[in-house]
This record gives structure tokens, sequence and C-alpha cells, in this order.
């Protein structure tokens, strides 16, 4: 039998099972749904907290100032030690029972909130319900008494501590042995001043974090801190029960209970029905058109769990939902053309995310090498030099403060700097920075840029020319920021080549007049294949150079995104030891001369 056949009658058979199977649960639901039996009172007591305190605000009638709780509940209430109250819509209490006297009449925004979410303040599991009477909101406390909480508060009020070393009262030491419990006071460094029956494994010193952890990840250990004379002290609880050992209970009501009889009812009804009306017609359909596309995209599906992102194939290495002739899907798979189209899709993408995900953690690991190398220097300069000048054993002259302090500020400023660069290729990359472009006069600008270098003392033994074609060109772009990245250009060209190098600068129109080309050439050092690809890549600064300047590295990516921005293309054509061609076009708009 083929594997489609074979799937059909597997199909067939489990679906037979299934609604043999679906039938008896429905009767033996049914039976079992319609004889079961309420709980009774007694059973509610076993409730949670949550399903008691619904019941109580459910059957409590309020009319006017008067209160009137069921009594059945009340006594649940006293058989599990706790107490309760009713409040009005302006917090006021209007019935309590068997409230502690330390606990407020009236409740502000916020209070009520604060007992129920520090039980420490209190020793009180505190439980809140609201619900509206009468069109007026009402709200109702239910609270249970936290003993190990208590107990930490009574151990705390029968302390004494005089010249760091604690006692506790008898009494509550009596009652911390009933408890089976242990307890220890500590100190505010956390070391043991008092113990009472502590474990030989428990430390007698513990680190600031140790009671986060353990809040954290849940023990039986409970702490209590308060401030005596000045000094923060630790009381410690351990070998507790925890609270749901002290009060069992389940979570259902039989509030839940009636309500789930009627959903399982129209559930098994409407189940049964609708399980004879689509049996055969699904086991047809899935046994004559659906196996073999299925198992097909499961199999998809598993390989780009692997992190296989191309379709199964079969032997001869095709597709195997591609017919090898037509190129087109096969009839089984043509049901779903939009679910394979959408595999195909994903695969794709996933493919592409994954190549996209490996080159950004590349690029990643380049910035915070990048960063931290740019910081760590001006960084360890910058503290050298301070903590010279705070040395408190040696006056320093003043030539020799304004010296250090030169050198701080010019630290301070290369790092400004650098923060400003990376800032700028961020707003640069997710198109933040708005360009103020209108038309300027590129020759005037280029020939500023260009004095600008051969004044500039670190130039002075280079030749450096201009020639433009034309007296101006007109061209619409944002000055401050053209300017920016043609001066990263032309700078890089002045500080990575050695004395001597010849620099030529030029500026026209393209042959057909719509662009404006501006040419950067030197016959400096030149650069080999591999720097001309990354040239332009943040942090890269190549092999090749001796220049130990204090650049960020950040300069020709903000030239070329700026360009950019302005609709420009910058090329680069070099050579070892020929020399360096940088050309920036630009076009798309309108430039006059």
């Amino acid at each position: 039998m083929k594997l489609s056949g074979r799937i059909m009658w597997q199909f067939l058979w489990r679906l037979f099972s299934a609604t043999i199977l679906s039938f008896l649960l429905y009767v033996g639901g049914i039976l079992v749904l319609f004889n079961f039996p309420l709980k009774s009172p007694k059973e509610d007591r076993l409730e949670s907290p949550r399903n008691l305190i619904a019941d109580l605000s459910d059957k409590t009638d309020i009319h006017g100032e008067k209160v009137t709780p069921p009594p059945d509940l009340l006594q649940e209430i006293k058989k599990r030690r706790g107490w309760m109250q009713v409040l009005d819509d302006q917090g006021r209490e209007i019935y309590q029972y068997r409230r502690p006297s330390h606990f407020p009449v009236r409740y502000s925004p916020g209070v009520l909130a604060d007992y129920q979410n520090d039980r420490k303040q209190s020793g009180y599991d505190i439980h809140t319900w609201y619900q509206k009477k009468n069109n007026r909101i009402y709200t109702w406390i239910y609270a249970l008494p936290n003993i190990n909480e208590l107990t930490l508060l009574e151990m705390k009020k029968h302390t004494s501590i005089h010249h760091g070393r604690a006692a506790v009262a008898p009494q509550v030491l009596k009652k911390i042995e009933k408890m089976k419990s242990w307890v220890q006071i500590l100190d505010d460094q956390g070391k043991e001043i008092f113990a009472h029956h502590r474990p030989d494994k428990q430390p007698r010193v513990y680190p600031p974090g140790f009671f986060v952890y353990h809040d954290q990840y849940g023990s039986n250990m409970y702490y209590l801190n308060d401030t005596i004379n000045g000094k923060t002290y630790t009381w410690v609880l351990g070998g507790a029960k925890k609270q749901s050992d002290i009060y069992p209970y389940s979570e259902a009501s039989h509030y839940q209970i009636n309500k789930a009889k009627e959903w399982f009812q129209l559930f098994y009804y409407s189940s049964f029905i609708g399980s004879i009306g689509i049996f055969l017609f699904v086991a047809f359909l899935f046994g004559n058109r659906i196996s073999r596309p299925v198992l097909h995209m499961m199999n998809w599906l598993q390989h780009l769990a692997r992190g296989v992102y191309r379709e199964p194939v079969n032997k001869k290495g095709l597709p195997k939902s591609i017919h090898p002739s037509s190129g087109k899907l096969r009839r089984p798979y043509r049901t779903f053309k939009e679910v394979i189209a959408s595999l195909q899709q994903l695969t794709d993408t996933l493919k592409e995310n994954e190549e996209n995900r490996r080159r950004l953690e590349r690029t990643r690991e380049e910035w915070i090498a990048g960063v931290s190398h740019d910081l760590k220097t001006p960084l360890s300069s910058v503290k050298g030099y301070a903590d010279l000048l705070s040395e408190e054993g040696y006056d320093w002259k003043q030539d020799e403060v304004r010296q250090y302090a030169k050198v701080i500020q010019d630290k301070a400023l290369y790092m400004e700097h650098l923060i400003e660069d990376l800032n700028l290729t961020f707003r640069l990359k997710n198109e933040a920075l708005p360009l103020q472009r209108k038309k300027e006069d590129l020759v005037e600008i280029v020939r500023r840029s260009v004095i600008d270098l051969a004044n500039n003392s670190s130039a002075e033994d280079q030749h450096i020319t201009f020639h433009s074609e034309e007296n101006s060109i007109y061209f619409p772009v944002d000055q401050q920021w053209f300017q920016r990245a043609f001066n990263n250009l032309l700078t890089n060209a002045s500080i990575h080549n050695p004395p001597g190098t010849e620099i030529a600068v030029q500026i026209g129109k393209s042959g057909d007049g719509e662009s404006v080309v501006i040419s950067i050439e030197d016959n400096g050092q030149g650069m080999d294949a591999e720097t001309v690809s990354r040239l332009f890549d943040r942090y890269y600064r190549g092999t090749s150079t001796s220049h130990k300047g204090a650049g960020t590295g950040l300069g020709m990516a903000i030239a070329e995104q700026l360009i950019k921005a302005h609709g420009g293309t910058i090329k680069i054509e070099s050579s070892v030891g020929k020399g360096t061609k940088i050309l920036i076009c630009l076009s798309g708009g309108e430039s006059e001369r």
C-alpha cells in the first residue's frame, strides 16, 4: 500500500476510534454532569479566599447604612481566624467583623493597595473585591492571618538588643519550637547576633543579595527588617510552613462548577452531532488530496526549523512540488498553491534575515570594538591627568595645571566629536536628518574648502590645486552638511598621504549638463582593493596608512551618507603607489551657471 493509502486508512481508523471514544465520553460526561452534587456549606470551607470573598459580596445585603453578610460565611471567616470589612465608595468602613484595632476605618487611595502588597506591614494576607450594588460601588476586604509574618512581628516586639547582643522572650521561643522552626537575628552587616535552633548548615553571615534570591525563587524562610537605635536589624524565621500548607483550598467554587456544567452539556451535544456529519467528508478529503502535500509542507517546515532554508527536494535534486517538465505545481499541490507560495516567501525571507543577522552581528561587533577603543584611550588620559591634579600631596604650578587641563579639554572634545559623529551616522541611516536644500554656488563652497585645507599647517608640505570649468555652478544643497561631507573627503586625501603629495581638486558639469562632477585626485600612496571596498565602513581605518591622528573612523562613512542624502554618488579609483581619485556626481537637481 502506498504512503497516501496508509495515511488514509490510518486516518480512518483513528477517526473512527476517536468517534467511538467521543461518544463514550459524551455519554459518561452527561451522566457525571447531571449527577454532580453541589458543594455543601461545609465543603465551601476549602474554597480559595478569592472565591469566598466573591460569594461574600454576592450574598451580602446592603440597605442604606445597614449591611447584613451571610452568617455561614462569617462562621467560615471565624474558623480561619480571619476578619472582614465593607467600605463605601468613599473608602469609609460601614461594616466590620473581627477587624484588628490597628487597621484603619477609612482608606485613602493607595493605602489599601499598600496593605495588600506588603503583608510584612500587617501580618495578614489581604484580599479585596469590589462590586456595584444599589448604584454605589462597595469594597469588601477579607484578611487571613499570615502565621509566619505574625510570628516575626511578635518576635521583633519581644526582642531586646544591648551592646550588640540580642535576647528574645522565652514564650516566643516556645511558640517557635512548637512550629518546628528556627530563628536568627542579624545586625546591619548581616552577621548573626542571636540564634535559636538554627541548623548547622545555615550561614552565620548573609550577603546582601541572599534574601533577594530567596524572594525570587521561593523558600520556607521569612524575614523582617526594622531600625532600632539608628541600626537596621533583620529577624529571620526558617523551617516554617508555607501559607498554602496552613490553609489548603481548592480553586473551584460551586458557581464555577454550575457554569462548567452548562458549557460541557452544550459542548457534548454539539460535538457529537457535528462529528457524525463530517466523518466521511473529512476522511475522503484527507485520503485523496491532503496527505502528500501536507507531508511535504511538514517536512519543509522541519527544514526551516533546522535552519535549512530551501524546499525539500527529490533524489534528482528538484523540488518535490514542481513538475520537472512544465515547471509548474503538481496537481495534488495546486490546492495549497497559496500556502506553498507563502512557504517559499517565508523561506526566502528567513534566508535573507539570516544573512542580514550575520552581517549585522559582524557590524555590531565592529562598532562595539571601535567605540570601546576610541573612548577608552581618551578616557584613560582624562582619568590620569585628573588623578594627578587631585593629588593632595603635591602643589602644581599654574602652567602645569593649564597644560594638564588643556589635555583633558582636548580629549573631552574628541569624545564629544565621536559621539556627535556616531549620532549623525544613525540619523542619516534612519533618514532622520532633514536637509534644508537651496541653490548654492558649489564652485565657491569647494573653493573655500580647498583654501581652508591649504592654510592648515598639517598640509603645508603638500601641493594643493583647484580648477573649475565654470565661474559658478548653482545646485540645490544643504550648504552646512554638503561642505561637511566634502571637507571629510578632502581632509582624508591629505592626512593619509605623505609630504610632497599633489592633490588636485576639480569641479565641472557632466557631458550632458545634467549633473555636477567634483573630483579629488592625488598621486600619493594609494590603496589596495580591500581598503577601497571597505573605505566607507564605519570605524574602518585601513592598514596601509601611517597616520596616527585621533580620527573617529566615521568621517568617510558620514561623507558617503551625506552625499547620498543629496542624491549623489561617490566612486573611488585607487592603486597602491599610484594615488587615488574620488569622483562625486550630483544629479536630480537643476544646476545653473
